[in-house]
C-alpha cells in the first residue's frame, strides 16, 4: 500500500515541483521527492528479489475471468475480485514498475550501481508479451525515463 501511495504522491510531488516558481517551495519539495525516491528504493530492492525467486511461468500466469470470480472483497464499497495466486505476480509486477519509476521521478536522477543494474535487468528480463498485469505501464514508464537520463543504454 506505501508504494501506491508513493506513486500518486511522486507523480503530484514531480507536478508541482515543475510548475512551482518559488525556490524556496521547490526546495521542500524536492527534499519531499527525495524521502519518496527513498522509500521507493527499499520497495524497488525487496520486489526485485521476489520476482527473482518466480519461475518464468509463474511470472506469465494469466488471470482468471473477472466475470466469474468465486470471491469478491468489499474494499470500502469497491469491489475487489479475489484473484488467488495471479494476485501475487500481478502486484509484484505492478510494484517493480511503480518503485522504479518512483527512483527517476527527480530532475537528473542517480541510481546506485546496483539499482542501475537491478533496473536494466528487470527491463531486460520480463516477458511484457506474456505478462497480464496492468503494471507493465510503469515499466514502460521506467524505461523511456532511464533512457532520457542516459541511465540505460
Amino acid at each position: 500500500m506505501i508504494i501506491r501511495e508513493s506513486v500518486f504522491s511522486g507523480a503530484r510531488l514531480s507536478a508541482r515541483y515543475a510548475l512551482e516558481p518559488d525556490s524556496a517551495i521547490k526546495a521542500q519539495l524536492l527534499t519531499h521527492m527525495l524521502h519518496v525516491r527513498d522509500l521507493a528504493a527499499q520497495r524497488f530492492t525487496s520486489v526485485s528479489a521476489q520476482i527473482a525467486q518466480k519461475s518464468p511461468e509463474n511470472m506469465r500466469m494469466t488471470g482468471p475471468d473477472w466475470r466469474t470470480v468465486p470471491e469478491w472483497k468489499n474494499q470500502k464499497g469497491y469491489p475487489n475480485p479475489q484473484w488467488g495466486p495471479f494476485r501475487e505476480i500481478w502486484h509484484l509486477t505492478r510494484e517493480a514498475g511503480e518503485s522504479a519509476l518512483i527512483l527517476l521521478m527527480v530532475d537528473s536522477p542517480a541510481l546506485t550501481a546496483e539499482q542501475q543494474t537491478t533496473l536494466q535487468k528487470m527491463l531486460r528480463s520480463f516477458d511484457y508479451t506474456h505478462n497480464a498485469s496492468c503494471g507493465i505501464v510503469y515499466h514502460l514508464a521506467a524505461y523511456w525515463k532511464a533512457r532520457r537520463d542516459h541511465l540505460i543504454p
